[in-house]
């Protein structure tokens, strides 16, 4: 239910842009077509930015810390385990154990624990890990002066003996086998050097203090202690290191970068360069093919703004971008030079949010959690303490359920952005509009409409809307409630209030709006309308029928559109061929057929403006990316006509990417927020209805569907009127009988051209005339009579055009037998004068199993079963003749042939179990 924690949550301070790009095109033919950003500041001179972008090849996530480098109170740091640089752990670890606000991974490493960096990484000038010589990867540095640079670094160590024999040092800090070369340790590595596994044979070890040889041994490994450094070399050079050293021989080693470290602060190992001089590379020299999570850093021309930036990937919300893709986002950042970093799993990026005390994780590690990673990039704020500057309200959502309530919590930050302390208690509270109370943090919502909340700490004020919603339905999603209200908009429900609301509480795992589909919530805006505007077909398309049924279909349905008058027809199908529809469609029907042609189409009306989409591949950008380009320009426009109808053919379930569908819903919300009454008319495969944040969707089966049904709208007055006309051709009454007395529902159905059963009820359209001549109440929306006194009920029905007339008897009782109704039309039990529950002879005797004969001379009539004979004569007090047919009693005969009886007074019901 992760949409409906992101309605609840308020991040203040922070501003939402929605960006339409005509055409923004990226290596390999990505386009960029919708882009939203949200922005909030980490730190005086550090902004965070996360932007959503929608994209000719789905959605990319991109997370960016921009950071100006002239600020005095910003720092960028080497991130590392300060207490052994080979553990790796989590970058949020990282961040706050080097006193970072925010920061982002770093170089390639082993992803064996312990663990070394691929590359070179030196913080505050110090060597903590050697370059990897590799020409085709590069690294980020910084100078003392806060210069940012993109360096390939190359390494030279040597150690030197007492009698002037060099060898090589191959690295500094890294681990593995040392065999066949020299590596040296200090004490940014950890308390003990890399540990050879047992197969290994031991390798020498000199531990050196103040370039003094204070011991040496063979070993697996060595404790590296504080002021030493650790020399280890495999036993192939060890022959010949040791027989020329002691303990207590002075011992010189030499270690050179090129280029020159001596200014440099800050270095972290990376790959390809991928912008260089303002141009991306035509070949990168380290390239990992694929889409993937992302992450890199680069800087301005002026190398005065640092952008540090992660791409989230493998995931349904973005699955990340290839290596030329990454270096097309650095590059339109406004990067002149950047720098691929270490990818997949380990892309993160952590901040603490403006107000707060701990870090977060700002983006969408592809392994659900943060990787243990071997450093990073981080930045410092060396900002002093200020006098408060801001507050943020803290609120679990923007709109409350009348009736219940928010805890409202307040941050506050200093003019340089720093966290201050907040005295909860010390908090001024005030609504306006009279919307609700306080009770310290505590807002209580009491009147539906918008309101002002004010917070007040000291001479500093904060302010922020809430919606007051009335919920006419409540869903709960784990142990969290809302309230959708009439327009289908969500609210929050405080649990301990979920009491005070009269609404059932339903589970629901997603937000789908408010349902008026059925009977029991319905659409007021469905009703019998005079004539209509225009009618729509949710497709024309034939399917099961034969070519003679389906022209007999379509002659009815266009019979229904002509008899009320509507102006045009669209139909949800594609109406490019018109030869093979002027085989179906009359010609006088043609000039006035709208519908979906090859592309996007959109045209005004009046007030109204129509829009097509269409998905039929699995989505609008899949069946053509260009329709989202002309869809939000129009949208752009929309907000100056009263209606916008967009007819889409393809139901938003069957889009292949479930975030453009919200995104598709999203939009038509905030053009509907701007007074624009927004619908949606989907192809489907059964009518429905519902409104989700104050948009009305409307499904509609096509003509060649088992449910068929024209839909006719009426739209010239300010509210939108439609009527949903069944396309049958029969009707059926399934009402057999009513008890006296007891409430019935009425149940009638359609037929359809494919033998299917719709309901005359809602949503359908149709006329119910009924006539009674005794005392009766009758509930016409729900279908629902009590007739006091036996008799017929005569109904008349119209549906489509199509009238019936329907006979249902009033009775006394209804007669049950092992679960089942036991009725005959044309012989109904009653109650005779004494009380006694007559029924048919041949009705009773013969479902339970006897067989019956009629003596017309003695007027007496036998019940025999097995070796059991009942005679019953007429006129005496157990058989009666009524309208030529003998009635008897219904408990005497059953009860006689083996069956018990019972009676049910609620229900008027005998009940026989047999």
């Amino acid at each position: 239910m992760n949409k409906l924690k992101k309605l609840a949550v308020l991040i203040t301070f922070l501003y939402l842009l929605n960006v339409l790009l005509p055409f923004c095109i990226f290596a390999q033919g990505w386009v960029t077509l919708y882009e939203e950003k949200e922005q909030t500041p980490v730190a005086k001179g550090v902004i965070y930015e996360k932007r959503t972008i929608f994209t000719s090849q789905g959605f990319k996530k991109i997370h960016i810390l921009t950071v100006d480098l002239t600020s005095p109170y910003i720092d960028i740091v080497s991130l590392y385990n300060k207490e052994n640089l080979s553990e790796r752990k989590p970058l949020s670890d990282l961040v706050k154990s080097n006193n970072a606000v925010a920061g982002i991974n770093g170089d390639f490493f082993s992803m064996t624990n312990p663990s070394s960096a691929i590359g070179v990484q030196i913080n505050e000038g110090n060597i903590l890990s050697s370059p990897s010589n590799r020409t085709d990867m590069s690294a980020f540095a910084l100078t003392f002066d806060k210069m940012p640079l993109i360096i390939n670094f190359s390494f030279e160590g040597k150690l030197i003996l007492k009698d002037g024999t060099v060898f090589p040092i191959a690295s500094v800090n890294k681990i593995g086998d040392p065999a066949g070369k020299v590596m040296l340790y200090n004490t940014f590595f950890g308390k003990e050097t890399y540990k050879l596994p047992p197969e290994k044979g031991d390798a020498l070890f000199l531990i050196i203090k103040d370039g003094i040889i204070e011991n040496l041994f063979f070993g697996k490994s060595s404790s590296i202690d504080e002021g030493r450094l650790v020399i280890t070399a495999g036993q192939d050079l060890a022959v010949q290191i040791y027989p020329k050293v002691s303990q207590g021989d002075p011992i010189n080693i030499q270690l050179r970068f090129t280029p020159d470290i001596s200014n440099i602060k800050t270095a972290i190992g990376g790959g390809a360069v991928l912008v260089d001089n303002g141009k991306i590379p035509e070949n990168f020299s380290h390239n990992i093919n694929g889409v993937h999570p992302r992450t890199a850093i680069g800087f301005t021309r002026d190398k005065t703004k640092l952008f540090m930036v992660t791409v989230d990937g493998r995931q349904e919300e973005s699955d990340g971008v290839t290596q030329e893709e990454l270096a097309n986002i650095m590059l339109n950042l406004g990067a002149h030079f950047a720098l691929n970093l270490d990818g997949g799993g380990s892309s993160t990026l952590v901040g603490r949010p403006l107000g707060e005390d701990n870090i977060k994780v700002l983006n969408n590690p592809s392994e659900k959690k943060e990787r243990p990673i071997i450093n990073g990039i981080g930045i410092v704020n060396k900002a002093p303490l200020g006098k408060i500057a801001g507050l943020i309200i803290k609120s679990p959502s923007l709109t409350v359920a009348k009736n219940s309530r928010l805890v409202l919590e307040v941050k506050a930050y200093d003019e340089y952005l720093n966290p201050i302390a907040v005295d909860q208690n010390r908090v001024q509270w005030s609504i306006s509009k009279g919307a609700g109370k306080f009770d310290k943090n505590t807002f209580f919502a009491q009147k539906e409409g918008e309101t002002v909340i004010t917070a007040k700490y000291g001479t500093v004020t904060k302010s922020i809307k809430i919606k007051i919603l009335e919920p006419v339905k409540i869903i709960k999603t784990g142990s969290e409630y809302y309230g959708i209200d009439k327009n289908g908009v969500l609210s929050y429900i405080h649990p301990e209030d979920i009491n005070k609301f009269d609404i059932p509480v339903e589970e629901a795992p997603d937000f789908k709006g408010l349902d008026f589909s059925s009977p029991g919530r319905k659409d007021a805006d469905n009703k019998k309308i005079p004539d209509a505007d225009f009618a729509v077909l949710g497709g024309l398309a034939e399917n099961k029928l034969t070519e003679a049924e389906y022209k007999e279909v379509l002659t009815k349905t266009l019979d229904i559109i002509k008899k009320l008058k509507a102006d045009y027809i669209i139909t949800l199908d594609d109406t490019g061929n018109l030869e093979e529809l002027n085989q179906i469609i009359p010609k006088n029907y043609l000039s006035s057929l709208k519908g979906f042609g090859k592309g996007y189409q959109s045209f005004p009306e009046k007030d109204n403006f129509f829009i097509f989409l269409r998905a039929e591949k699995g989505g609008i950008n899949a069946t053509d990316y260009n329709q989202w380009i002309s869809f939000l320009k129009d949208l752009n426009s929309a907000v100056k006509y009263k209606k916008v109808f967009v007819f889409l053919n393809t139901p938003l379930e069957k889009f292949n990417d479930r975030l453009e569908a919200d995104l598709f819903k999203k939009l038509l919300a905030q053009l509907a927020q701007k007074n624009v009454k927004v619908h949606v008319i989907i192809k489907d495969e059964k009518f429905y209805v519902f409104k989700e944040n104050s948009v009305k969707f409307i499904g509609i089966p096509s003509i060649g569907n088992p449910a068929p049904a024209v839909v006719l709208f009426d739209i010239d007055s300010n509210f939108t009127n439609y009527s949903v006309v069944p396309v049958i051709k029969d009707i059926e009454n399934k009402t057999l009988y009513v008890k006296k007395g007891i409430s019935s529902e009425i149940i009638l159905e359609g037929i359809s051209y494919y033998q299917s059963k719709l309901p005359i009820n809602y949503p359908y359209n149709y006329d119910l005339a009924l006539s009674f001549n005794k005392k009766y109440t009758f509930d016409r929306e729900h279908l629902i009579i009590n007739a006091q006194e036996k008799g017929n009920l005569t109904l008349k029905v119209t549906a489509a055009f199509l009238q019936k007339t329907f006979t249902i008897p009033v009775v006394d009782f209804s007669i049950s037998l092992n679960g089942k109704d036991l009725f005959s039309p044309d012989a109904i039990p009653y109650l005779n004068k004494k009380g006694s529950a007559m029924v048919p002879i041949r009705l009773i005797s013969e479902n339970l199993g006897a067989k019956v004969e009629w003596d017309s001379k003695k007027k007496e009539v036998s019940i025999f079963k097995e070796n059991k004979t009942i005679t019953l004569k007429v006129a005496n007090k157990y058989a009666e003749m009524v309208g030529g047919r003998v009635y008897v009693p219904l408990r005497y005969v059953a009860e006689n042939l083996g069956a018990k009886v019972t009676w049910d007074d609620k229900t008027r019901t005998a009940v026989i179990n047999y």
